[in-house]
């Protein structure tokens, strides 16, 4: 069971506008809202025989949120929006498993997903918006290891998506495919690699066309037409260990993306007025990585180092085409004494690209250190994160053809963490890890 509960919050701001646009420097916005979700899920195996086996699983939620939100510029009228939803969402997935040696492996993967949503406006807008959304996919896998040295697996499928929008009905139907190849030569050395390619549906929130005022100067609306996202990853990984203290490993991969979800920013009507924030669906996206990572371990396993250096490389094609790369690093050093564990962590400056290449993201390096102790029942950790930035520093530019911001964030930089769990073992399987699962978040179709 998730609740969630905010009483009310909001912000406060001086603004300068172009001929003093709302008659004064003063802006605010406000929130508030709750929610509640009731959960189910359950996992199920049975061993039908020696070599027959079926696995499953079925989860089924019920969300219920209501949210109100204010934004009032200067000596503008201020604007309102309220929203009331209801979300109803099942899932079943059923893998049956045909075992009929040591050296094949068959499966079968049946899963489905069904979302329903209810959602009432009123303020800027009064409207009431029903979507259902189907998710179903089925998907043949077979594992071959014909030596010790050498694995494959391939997987080939098809995925079909139907959504109803109103009167709006849309539906797709894909092929699903990926091929994984290990081989293990020797001890010293291993090489992988995996073609992959899936699809998915946009998500409802993006796909709602309901047209909402945030602000005065904003309204926002979803896209029903909006295309499968569509993904191709090819990915090699290899490993090599000369010695027993010394292991170096290297990634290269190629991604081309299809058709993610952008917002883009599109004037209004003059009787509307301000710009409208749309979602499109993006031209292609190709992606290269590389990664190397240096591993060593000392004092009989009890000191262990890493250094990963890492470059990517985007290309976006289409209306916003740009090209962008950069390089970071990332490290690491932890040593065990008895029950203790300590680990010192690095993350380098670095960047990113989003939004289909309108927008580009910059942030600060950081050091984190943490203590844990553990005797399979206790867990105790203590984290010290970003220790060395009191400010942590952020930049974020989105740069359009009606619409451009450059936020220059400063954030609280280090922080101190305790985490304490205790296990005690009741039932045939008892899960150990401080990471207790809890109710999942619960999907919605409000425009954003």
């Amino acid at each position: 069971f998730n609740w969630n509960h905010n009483p009310g919050s909001g912000s406060s701001s001086t603004d300068i506008w172009s001929d003093n646009l709302f008659g004064s420097s003063a802006s605010k916005s406000s929130s508030s809202g709750r929610s509640i979700s009731p959960q189910f899920s359950g996992n199920y195996w049975f061993k039908l025989s020696d070599v027959w086996f079926l696995a499953g699983k079925t989860s089924y939620s019920y969300g219920e949120s209501k949210s109100s939100h204010m934004s009032k510029f200067g000596e503008a009228e201020a604007i309102f929006n309220n929203t009331e939803e209801r979300v109803n969402t099942a899932k079943l997935a059923v893998k049956p498993t045909f075992m009929p040696s040591p050296q094949w492996i068959f499966q079968m993967h049946f899963s489905s997903n069904f979302d329903w949503f209810s959602t009432t406006y009123t303020g800027s807008t009064d409207a009431r918006h029903r979507q259902s959304r189907q998710d179903l996919s089925m998907s043949g896998m077979a594992y071959w290891y014909p030596t010790s040295k050498l694995s494959l697996s391939l997987n080939a499928g098809v995925v079909a998506n139907r959504w109803q929008i109103g009167n709006v009905k849309e539906h797709t139907v894909s092929p699903v495919f990926s091929l994984w190849t290990g081989f293990n030569p020797s001890r010293k050395w291993s090489l992988s690699g995996i073609i992959k390619i899936h699809r998915s549906a946009p998500s409802a929130s993006e796909s709602n066309p309901v047209l909402v005022k945030n602000t005065d100067l904003m309204w926002v609306m979803g896209n029903p037409y909006l295309k499968t996202i569509l993904e191709w990853d090819n990915y090699v990984y290899t490993t090599y260990i000369p010695n027993n203290w010394l292991s170096i490993s290297l990634g290269v991969g190629y991604d081309k993306l299809f058709n993610r979800v952008i917002g883009v920013y599109k004037p209004a009507s003059p009787e509307l007025g301000g710009l409208i924030k749309e979602n499109i669906s993006a031209a292609p996206q190709d992606i290269i990585n590389a990664n190397v990572t240096f591993a060593g371990s000392f004092l009989n396993n009890k000191l262990n180092v890493k250094i990963n250096p890492s470059w990517r490389y985007d290309h976006i094609r289409g209306v916003y085409s740009t090209d962008f790369n950069y390089l970071t690093f990332r490290g690491g050093i932890d040593y065990r004494a008895g029950n203790f564990m300590f680990e010192l962590e690095y993350e380098g400056p670095s960047k990113s690209m989003n939004l289909g290449g309108i927008g580009k993201d910059w942030w600060d390096d950081r050091w984190n250190f943490r203590m844990t102790y553990g005797t399979g029942d206790v867990y105790v950790q203590l984290r010290l994160e970003n220790m060395f930035n009191n400010k942590w520093r952020k930049w974020e530019k989105f740069n359009s053809a009606n619409y451009e911001t450059n936020f220059h964030t400063l954030e609280t930089g280090r922080a101190f963490v305790l985490s304490v769990s205790y296990t005690f073992g009741y039932g045939k399987k008892v899960d150990r890890s401080i990471e207790v699962e809890g109710p999942a978040s619960v999907k919605t179709s409000v425009a954003k």
